[in-house]
């Protein structure tokens, strides 16, 4: 996420807002009807409505799953101004029409409550890049990279036991079938990296053999 910092205001509200929606729906599962935590977390005071806790969980439900995570979610949730029926439309696959133009979103939420003073509600204006251009997507169509692939970014659980284990278990999400240009780049530049070392320096990788001290044919996996 990139932010313009040529108005800090928004910046600083945008950044609260963020945290705020986020730390909501990853706890909105556990939010009672009235509004406050279940009995497992009494401790914990939310002052919502009844209402409002019925948003976070409908949110929460609609959300979670497809993103992965609250800080994925809550973007999204917000980028949509909290109209989770203009997601597809604005960051859907093959219809991403934030990709192609900015748009203006209300980041506030609940607003009678937020505006005390008459303040105006915060709207930020947001532009979506395709992932290719800063953090390409690890599963690909075929498993190859497009031509225009400028970064490769191996991250999450699925990547951490692929290169500490050589365990690639299938998911909904990933599969070593989808990611083989990215396994195939990965085990080159380590091995790369791997031959300029002294032999007795050198690392044993679930991924490649390095005691011939030979490169990977990275074209073969293509």
């Amino acid at each position: 996420m990139l932010i313009n910092l040529e108005d800090l205001d928004s910046v600083c509200r945008f950044v609260d807002r963020f945290a705020y929606v986020s730390s909501m729906l990853q706890y909105a599962h556990i939010f009672s009807v009235e509004g406050s935590s279940n009995s497992e977390n009494e401790s914990l005071d939310l002052g919502l409505t009844a209402e409002q806790s019925k948003q976070w969980h409908c949110w929460h439900s609609f959300l979670h799953s497809e993103f992965k995570g609250g800080d994925q979610a809550a973007l999204a949730l917000i980028i949509a101004s909290y109209d989770v029926s203009a997601l597809r439309s604005l960051i859907g696959w093959g219809s991403c029409s934030l990709c192609h133009r900015s748009q203006l979103a209300n980041i506030e939420l609940f607003s009678t409550v937020q505006f005390p003073g008459g303040r105006s509600p915060t709207k930020v204006r947001f532009r979506a890049l395709p992932a290719r251009i800063l953090n390409h997507a690890e599963s690909m169509h075929d498993g190859i990279f497009p031509r225009d692939a400028i970064i490769v970014h191996l991250k999450g659980s699925w990547w951490r036991s692929a290169l500490s284990t050589g365990a690639m278990i299938n998911t909904l999400t990933r599969r070593a079938s989808w990611n083989r240009a990215s396994l195939a780049l990965y085990v080159m530049c380590l091995n790369i990296w791997q031959h300029g070392l002294p032999p007795a320096s050198r690392l044993y990788d679930h991924l490649g053999s390095f005691a011939a001290g030979e490169l990977v044919d990275i074209f073969s996996y293509f």
